[in-house]
C-alpha cells in the first residue's frame, strides 16, 4: 500500500498523466484536505478587543491592552493562594493588561509577566474609584515569575481609576499600588 501512495506521488511530481486511477485518488485527497482546513476556522473563540495604548511604558517588552467582552472576573482561593477564572456573562466585560518580558532566553522560566485585570459593566459608562472602592471592580494583579517570594496575585486596594465608555469608545486612566508584591508597572492610559 505504501509503494502505492510512493508511486502516486510520484506520478503527481513528475507531471505523469498515465495513471489513470490516481485521478478519483487525488479528487478524494483533494476533498478531505479541503473539509479539514475549512473547518478550522469555525471553532468558537472569546470576541476580543485591542485598545491603543497612549503611551509605551516599557522599551523592552510586550504591552497588551485588550477588553474581553462578555466576560466575568471570578476570583477562588486554591491552597490559600488568589487566583481568578474569566468566566462568560452578557451583563459585562473584562479589561486585562499584561506587560512580557524575556529577562532570560537560555532558561524556560526566566520570562516576567505582569497582569492587572477588572471588571467593568457593559454599555456606556463613567466611573472613578479610589484606593478600596477598586475592589467594586474585582481588581487584581498579578506577577509571573521565577522570583520566590516576589510573585502571585493580588487585589489592588490602593490607586485611582478613571473610566469612560461611550459608544465602545474608552478611556482608561488607572495608577496603583501594590505593597505585597514588586511591579514593574503602576500607571496605564489609554487614547
Amino acid at each position: 500500500m505504501a509503494n502505492y501512495f510512493y508511486i502516486c506521488w510520484e506520478a503527481i511530481l513528475l507531471g505523469i498523466n498515465k495513471f489513470q486511477t490516481m485521478k478519483p485518488l487525488i479528487a478524494v485527497i483533494s476533498l478531505f484536505l479541503f473539509i479539514v482546513l475549512a473547518s478550522c476556522g469555525n471553532r468558537p473563540t472569546a470576541q476580543l478587543d485591542k485598545i491603543n495604548l497612549k503611551t509605551t511604558v516599557f522599551k523592552n517588552g510586550k504591552e497588551t491592552l485588550a477588553l474581553l467582552k462578555n466576560k466575568r472576573l471570578d476570583t477562588l482561593t486554591v491552597n490559600g493562594h488568589l487566583t481568578y477564572q474569566i468566566t462568560d456573562n452578557p451583563t459585562s466585560d473584562v479589561l486585562l493588561f499584561s506587560y512580557e518580558k524575556d529577562m532570560d532566553k537560555v532558561e524556560v522560566d526566566g520570562g516576567l509577566r505582569e497582569e492587572v485585570l477588572f471588571e467593568i459593566p457593559k454599555g456606556d459608562l463613567a466611573l472613578t474609584f479610589k484606593d478600596s472602592d477598586l475592589q467594586q471592580t474585582k481588581m487584581l494583579f498579578g506577577r509571573y515569575c521565577y522570583c520566590r517570594g516576589q510573585n502571585g496575585i493580588v487585589k489592588i486596594n490602593d490607586g485611582t481609576l478613571n473610566l469612560s465608555r461611550k459608544k465602545e469608545v474608552l478611556h482608561l486612566n488607572l495608577e496603583f499600588h501594590s505593597n505585597s508584591i514588586p511591579q514593574a508597572f503602576d500607571n496605564i492610559s489609554s487614547k
